[in-house]
């Protein structure tokens, strides 16, 4: 199925680029979402998050793509959801600690982002 929607505008980008935190929803095996609090990168383009193997959200993602991203602002009412497609790179295998020794260079790609719902209050 596919969905047409207007692209992004320009103010929904930058907004999205100066905010990292969010909540990223998958769907699980049977369908119902899933979520995990996540720190984004967002190019313009392009979320990425760090995914370690073994972990529900990268499981989900490799089954089946599809993924929410919700950005949370600097309030309750300041928030964006964006509907995405995730392509996974290279998966990490890193323990907790190990990986907080060294950056992090693995990376989900959420691409071609449509905003759901936005409020940049």
């Amino acid at each position: 199925m596919e969905i047409t929607v207007a692209p992004l505008t320009a103010a929904s980008r930058d907004w999205l680029a100066q905010h990292h935190q969010a909540v990223l929803i998958t769907l699980r095996a049977d369908g119902s979402a899933q979520s995990s609090n996540v720190l984004t990168a967002f190019d313009g383009d392009v979320f990425r998050v760090s995914v370690t193997a073994g972990r529900a959200k990268t499981r989900n993602l490799a089954r089946d793509p599809r993924a929410v991203v919700h950005v949370l602002g600097d309030n309750f009412w300041g928030y964006a959801s964006v509907a995405c497609s995730a392509r996974l790179g290279t998966v990490s295998t890193a323990t907790k600690m190990a990986a907080r020794r060294r950056p992090k260079r693995l990376w989900t790609q959420a691409s071609l982002p449509r905003m759901l719902t936005r409020s940049f209050g």
